[in-house]
């Protein structure tokens, strides 16, 4: 059992003997708010599938909800399906110094944009995010990989930003 804590919202993880998730409980202000079993799913590309019931955070419930991976032209594709419907798909491209992350929706509208500079060794120092129509916004990186919870709009104010907090 694994206990992972954020203020009054903290999860519960029972794990198999192989050391993977088949249950995880959800607490918010001490109540079970959702429930996930992990489905033992051996199919080729499937990450990961499992089972959700929450009656505060989801109209219908149980939902199952699965993720694959895969690669297609030396791009990593993540798919995410909602009882069985493709919801979203994001793809991820490397180039030496950075690294892009784009959402898409079931219908292939962009809806997400990252880009991770990295730096002469690989290591991540810098990462723009794009949601939707939300102004964009630069984050610090630091040597652990944590991202600043200070967001800057240009990449030479990120640069120069050395302080902390850092989430």
């Amino acid at each position: 059992m694994k206990e992972q804590s954020h203020c009054d919202h903290f999860t519960v993880t029972y794990k198999d003997k192989d050391g993977k998730d088949r249950l995880v409980l959800f607490f918010d202000s001490g109540k079970v708010t959702q429930v996930r079993v992990h489905l033992g799913v051996k199919q080729e590309n499937v990450k990961s599938c499992f089972m959700a019931y929450s009656n505060t955070h989801f109209i219908k419930s149980p939902i199952v909800f699965m993720e694959k991976e895969f690669y297609r032209d030396g791009g990593l594709i993540q798919e995410y399906y909602t009882d069985g419907v493709l919801d979203s798909y994001f793809e991820t491209e490397c180039k030496r110094s950075f690294e892009i992350l784009r959402g898409f929706s079931s219908s292939g509208t962009l809806f997400y944009t990252q880009v991770t500079y990295k730096n002469p060794k690989g290591k991540p120092y810098v990462c723009y995010e794009k949601v939707d129509d939300d102004p964009s916004f630069y984050r610090r990186i630091n040597s652990e990989g944590a991202h600043s919870e200070k967001c800057f709009n240009t990449f030479a104010e990120c640069i120069r930003y050395h302080g902390e907090p850092i989430l």
